[in-house]
């Protein structure tokens, strides 16, 4: 300040003992001034109008914008239980393993001779196989079955291997499977067994060791729309007529006349509940064990 007042008393002309009347009216025009804030000052202080934002328009304007995804709705899939769950239990123990029952009957009424027999011996675990043979076997201990050709066997199958052929294997352990799938091949061996009735025609003759066990026990049922039904009740209206073959009797089979091999255990006419008919009785037989269908007319 003092330096101020030396600088204004010598432009103003003034003595040095007028400093103190000097002074007060410098303090006196600082006081009193106004501070005008510059052009760029006053932009940058320039406060922007207030604006008000619509939240809730613009967040009602989002959702109706929003779009909504939309999710496919699979069908859903039904489980189809099988296997183990839904399939019959295997044959009984005893009806498995054990010795092959004695058959003392000699068929003299039979006549049986040159053909093909269906065999169940306990080698291999159990095995069910075809002989083909120019005679009846010494032994008719496990023979299940016979087959009378129609017309003559080429003489090679009866040479083969001395005319033994093996159809199935271990049968001790597969059919005491919990699971249907592994069973099925004991009754398919039956289905290749009556084949041999298509190539070459012929007679069947279910043995008495067919109704004794072991191997497992089995049922025949032959389906036939040709015969007439024995009472109303008999379904012939839908389709056929069912009857289950025997032992010890000459069976032949008709042309499109169906057999199907299924477990002891199942009571198939309860399954039919459509009554009998061809198609349903044939989803049954592929269904618990197998089916055969005559196609050579009888000879």
């Amino acid at each position: 300040m003092a330096l101020f007042n030396k600088i204004f008393c010598s432009c103003c002309g003034k003595p040095d003992k007028e400093e103190g009347e000097a002074d007060l009216m410098i303090e006196n025009f600082l006081k009193n001034a106004r501070l005008i804030p510059s052009a760029t000052h006053h932009k940058e202080a320039k406060v922007s109008p207030k604006v008000e934002l619509p939240v809730a328009e613009e967040d009602k304007k989002g959702l109706s914008v929003r779009k909504h995804v939309k999710l496919k709705k699979k069908p859903i899939q039904k489980i189809d239980i099988s296997g183990a769950v839904a399939a019959l239990p295997p044959p009984p123990m005893e009806e498995i393993v054990g010795s092959i029952p004695k058959v003392s009957d000699t068929y003299d009424k039979l006549n049986l001779g040159a053909g093909v027999y269906l065999i169940y011996s306990l080698e291999n675990n159990g095995s069910l196989y075809l002989q083909y043979s120019n005679r009846r076997p010494e032994s008719m201990d496990g023979i299940l079955g016979y087959i009378r050709p129609g017309k003559e066997i080429l003489s090679y199958h009866y040479e083969n291997n001395n005319g033994k052929y093996f159809l199935s294997t271990n049968v001790c352990e597969y059919m005491q499977s919990k699971f249907q799938h592994d069973r099925k091949k004991y009754y398919d061996v039956w289905h290749e067994f009556l084949q041999i009735l298509n190539s070459y025609g012929g007679s069947l003759y279910l043995l008495k060791p067919f109704g004794l066990s072991p191997p497992p026990k089995i049922r025949l049922v032959l389906f036939s729309n040709s015969k007439k039904p024995e009472t109303s009740d008999s379904g012939s209206s839908v389709g056929g007529v069912l009857s289950e073959l025997g032992t010890c009797k000459e069976v032949v089979f008709k042309e499109n006349e169906l057999v199907g091999v299924l477990p002891y255990s199942l009571d198939y006419t309860s399954k039919l509940i459509n009554g009998v008919n061809r198609l349903d009785f044939s989803k049954l037989c592929e269904k618990y064990g197998s089916l055969f269908e005559s196609t050579h007319p009888p000879t």
